[in-house]
């Protein structure tokens, strides 16, 4: 299925961007640039967060004119069916919990 990458933009260089016409380059250059022992990849505006096989689910952070992966969130394929209703976030939270050594539970209910 190829590879997917997350990105972030800072909206304040948005002038810079619409008025590059080499702006595609860059982002792939910075793509192809990225390096996960010089990480993160900041170019002008533009930070590569990250790149994954499109088979996996990643789990990234975004604040402060930064960005952080978290971690893996679990194989696509493992979203197709849901065991008993439970939803795909609560997945991908639990999977990314427990591959930092940690597990969720909810909450109890309050009447």
């Amino acid at each position: 299925m190829g590879f997917n990458s997350t990105i972030m933009i800072c909206n304040d260089r948005l002038h810079d961007i619409e008025n590059d016409p080499k702006f595609g380059a860059k982002v792939s250059n910075a793509i192809g640039c990225y390096d996960y022992d010089t990480r993160p990849f900041i170019y002008n505006g533009l930070q590569v967060i990250e790149t994954h096989h499109a088979d996996g689910i990643i789990v990234s952070a975004v604040g402060g004119n930064d960005g952080k992966l978290l971690g893996d969130g679990g194989w696509s394929s493992n979203l197709v069916t849901y065991k008993d209703g439970e939803d795909w976030k609560i997945k991908v939270l639990r999977e990314l919990a427990n591959n930092l050594g940690y597990s969720i539970r909810k909450k109890p209910c309050r009447s």
